[in-house]
């Protein structure tokens, strides 16, 4: 039998809380982040911006 690809382990809603767990890990770092979820019929889009520190 061939592998189909990995497993999915998690329902989407458990994916978007990891993803916000994530980003506010990040910005508890101390780094301005501000993100974009985008939310489409077949994929979800996550765009993180996150400033520099100089």
């Amino acid at each position: 039998m061939e592998n189909d690809g990995p497993k999915i382990t998690m329902d989407m809603k458990q994916v978007i809380n990891l993803i916000r767990d994530c980003a506010g890990q990040i910005e508890r770092s101390g780094y301005t982040i501000d993100t974009d979820e985008l939310d489409f019929d077949d994929h979800y889009q996550v765009i993180f911006k996150i400033n520099k520190i100089d």
